[in-house]
């Protein structure tokens, strides 16, 4: 799981410095996001403002917000 796999220190919460890691391995660099980079994209999966991201906010910035 995507998820799993960037929260390196298992701690259930992905900081900035793990989704760069994750950027970074798949290749999505500033450059290639533009405008702000990975810090816009990062502003965008960290609705809270807390500086991490738990797995709703990971699914909600992933999939977007569901309404069945």
């Amino acid at each position: 799981m995507c998820y799993k796999r960037a929260d390196m220190d298992n701690n259930g919460r992905i900081d900035f410095k793990e989704f760069c890691g994750i950027c970074d391995q798949i290749s999505l660099s500033d450059e290639l996001l533009g405008g702000g980079g990975r810090a816009t994209l990062w502003g965008y999966a960290d609705r809270e403002g807390r500086g991490t991201i738990d797995f709703q906010e990971f699914l909600a910035a992933v999939i977007g917000s569901l309404s069945i």
